[in-house]
């Protein structure tokens, strides 16, 4: 599974033989595979930096994977003692493991599925924690690109925008067709089983950036997720393969 693969190459504990063996595969077959790791988990850490810098203080995380390193209540809380975390995934061993993270009632973990928002939105513990009314942090970040071609991100991120007040923030990121070699999509893609949920999907770059509706992009807009308000402190993976990133902000006025 992702997030298990993912948490191997971080130097987590939470994975088996069979995620091991994908993650040394994928690494043999793409240089600095462990790098573009790190650099994915960095992305998210910024975004949230970023949102809490801009006054948010309730975020939705969904898809987080295991928590590894740098999870986003650690950075929320960290700018405010006071913010409000909520994590969706629809692995339920992913969920047990970050609902151990803290022993107060700032931060929860639900199990709900990206592919049916509503299930997520509507859940009683993330509507009892978050009140939609005011500005949310939404972050679909590493998550996105293990959907199935067939998906319409449009419409689940839609539905998503949908519920979110003026003044919410929306982050993407997304590995992109766009800007990585055919041959290193194929060394991505031939290191799994073609029917294996850790599988990703390359998306062009103008799929990805119509997730985002017409909420505007904050400055860069949509770029290589090491270039997206860098801190100098991330290690830049060589852009083998190009996974974009970028926020946008809910008109005000909406």
């Amino acid at each position: 599974m992702p997030a298990r693969v993912y948490d191997y190459l971080l130097g987590g504990k939470d994975n088996y033989t069979v995620d091991r063996e994908a993650g040394d595969l994928l690494c043999e077959r793409l240089p600095h595979a462990v790098e573009l790791a790190w650099a994915s988990r960095r992305f998210p850490q910024r975004v949230v930096k970023f949102m809490a810098e801009a006054g948010i203080t309730q975020f939705l995380d969904i898809g987080p994977g295991f928590p590894t390193a740098l999870t986003t209540d650690e950075t929320a809380l960290r700018a405010n003692p006071g913010a409000r975390i909520v994590y969706a995934d629809n692995d339920p061993v992913v969920v047990s493991h970050l609902r151990a993270l803290r022993g107060d009632d700032r931060v929860i973990a639900i199990h709900a599925d990206v592919r049916n928002p509503d299930e997520v939105l509507e859940s009683p513990a993330a509507q009892e924690l978050i009140d939609f009314t005011r500005p949310v942090g939404l972050l679909l970040t590493n998550v996105l690109h293990f959907l199935p071609a067939e998906c319409d991100l449009r419409e689940i991120a839609s539905v998503l925008r949908g519920r979110l007040a003026p003044g919410s923030y929306f982050a993407v990121s997304h590995l992109s067709a766009t800007g990585t070699a055919p041959e290193w999509r194929k060394a991505v893609l031939g290191s799994f089983p073609l029917d294996s949920p850790a599988c990703p999907v390359f998306r062009p770059a103008d799929q990805i950036r119509l997730v985002f509706g017409d909420w505007p992009l904050v400055q860069p807009g949509l770029v290589d997720i090491a270039d997206w308000h860098p801190d100098n402190v991330s290690p830049m993976a060589p852009a083998l393969i190009s996974c974009l990133g970028g926020v946008a902000a809910a008109p005000r006025s909406a």
